[in-house]
Formats: C-alpha cells, structure tokens, sequence
C-alpha cells in the first residue's frame, strides 16, 4: 500500500485489491481536488513495484465512477 498525504490528509491511496498465484490488481483512489497532480501515478508505481519484487505481475482497471 502507498498514499500521497497533502497537509496532514491522506488525498491518494493505492493498494493491492486481489491476489492470484501469478497476478496483484492495484486499485488506486484519488480524491477530487487533488486528481490530476500524478499522485495516483506515484502511489500506484510504489505498489507495482512492490508486487514485481514478490514475482507478481501488476495489473489493473480504470474507472471515472467518484467514490
């Protein structure tokens, strides 16, 4: 798991949301003020590296649905 923490508030948060033998699905959720600023993409890079380093391949979907 990795987050970008903006003034002592968590704004981005991205984690491992299914394991598999082979596979890590990342999930990554940004709040609205702060999209666009690559902290889902900084966040979600820890993690997949995270998940190379165990012998797992990273893999994900995208959605614009707001939480």
């Amino acid at each position: 798991m990795a987050c970008a923490i903006v003034d002592w508030n968590v704004v981005t948060i991205a984690y491992t949301s299914a394991i598999t033998e082979r596979h890590a699905d990342i999930g990554v959720i940004t709040l609205e003020p702060w999209r666009g600023r690559a902290f889902a993409t900084s966040a979600a890079s820890l993690v997949a590296e995270g998940v190379q380093r165990v012998g797992l391949v990273p893999v994900w979907t995208t959605t614009d649905d707001d939480f």
